[in-house]
């Protein structure tokens, strides 16, 4: 490959989205530029490399391409030195590092732009008898189409304790916040409405109490919003029916959730038929504001977008699922890197297939991939 992108110019570009990151080694004992270990071990993943081995690997491979950006007069790292500097490096810089790239390439948030907020599990960081795996948290922006932050939940607590968390270090401003059951706390509703903005929250029968009067409230009173879409293709017919009721003066609420200031009650009733079997489907939602049923329906459709658009791709494309590293914050690291990457490829510059079509464009064209690492510094 040939490029006329100076050593230097591609490091300045480069270090606007790691440069804030500390360099966790001993000045005397840092035989390879921060720097280098970063973006090989980012290269890595970019081309489908999931391990310590597979970033040295791609460092020996690639190292002509590397060669025209980087200074590697000390050498490709070892998979050990990858291992040690990964599993050493702040995790909270890193992740601000992520927040900041995000910004800077996809804008502010909007007002009524939708967040999505749910948890995923890392199976593989699992060990033997152990009762805890590595257990990320994702707020997705289903309007940008990108994850806005993560945050891996204590091993003695789980999503309830982190999600309040995780809400307080975000600008929401009048953006709405949908979660699924776990997240129908009103621990959790309170800490969005501080933040100025709305919750959507699915009730199930974790809240036993609150889920029998919402759904007590349809079977006695009319909706005041309705609507009905239809859906064929592939083989199947889709059917979704929102209502909404506004008017809550039949509900008693105990303290704590009148203090949620709940706005709404939502009913979304979902059927879907497949070569004449056919399945229905009711849930149930509360609001801290009034949405029409055409909002709300939208609303907890565009929610699943973090499992469809986020945690499925992370599994599929970049085997996620499948990776056991760990130690220190190293699951953490990889897995901001991951979710870099998967953006780079879905937003960056063009290339035709899938994200897993992409990754391997990436692993074998080299203009393509100067192209996708050029837009770390920013899109």
């Amino acid at each position: 490959m040939e490029s006329d992108l100076s050593k230097d110019t591609f490091l300045s570009h480069f270090e606007e989205s790691f440069g804030h990151i500390s360099d966790p080694r001993q000045s005397k004992k840092a035989h390879h530029p921060l720097m280098n270990i970063l973006l090989i071990g980012f290269c890595t993943i970019l081309c489908g490399g999931t391990t310590w081995r597979d970033m040295e690997l791609f460092g020996y491979s690639r190292r002509d391409f590397l060669e025209n950006l980087l200074d590697l007069s000390s050498g490709i790292p070892t998979n050990d030195t990858f291992r040690r500097v990964f599993s050493r490096l702040s995790a909270l810089e890193v992740e601000g590092c992520f927040r900041q790239w995000i910004k800077a390439s996809y804008g502010e948030l909007v007002p009524g732009d939708t967040l999505s907020i749910d948890g995923k599990a890392l199976r593989a960081t699992r060990e033997k008898h152990a009762k805890h795996w590595t257990h990320l948290v994702h707020v997705w922006c289903e309007d940008l189409g990108v994850c806005l932050a993560q945050l891996k939940t204590d091993k003695k607590s789980n999503e309830i304790t982190a999600i309040p968390t995780l809400i307080k270090s975000l600008s929401i401003k009048d953006c709405v916040v949908s979660i699924d059951a776990m997240g129908c706390q009103h621990e959790i509703a309170a800490s969005i409405l501080e933040k100025e903005a709305d919750y959507l929250l699915c009730v199930k029968d974790n809240q036993a109490g609150l889920a029998a009067q919402v759904e007590k409230l349809f079977e006695i009173q009319q909706a005041d919003d309705q609507i009905e879409t239809l859906e064929k293709g592939h083989g199947r017919i889709e059917s979704r029916k929102a209502e909404v009721i506004t008017k809550l003066k039949w509900m008693d609420l105990d303290e704590k959730w009148e203090k949620a200031a709940i706005q709404s009650v939502v009913k979304i009733t979902s059927a879907r038929e497949i070569k004449a079997k056919k399945t229905q489907e009711q849930r149930y939602y509360i609001c801290s504001y009034q949405p029409s049923a055409q909002d709300a329906l939208k609303r907890v459709r565009g929610h699943w977008g973090i499992e469809n658009k986020l945690h499925w791709q992370l599994d599929v494309s970049f085997s996620e699922d499948q990776i056991g590293i760990k130690k220190g914050f190293a699951d953490e690291n990889l897995a901001i890197f991951r979710k870099m990457a998967l953006h780079l490829l879905k937003h960056g510059p063009y290339a035709k297939g899938g994200i897993k079509r992409r990754m391997n464009k990436a692993a074998w064209d080299e203009e393509y991939l100067l192209d996708l690492i050029l837009n770390l510094g920013y899109l």
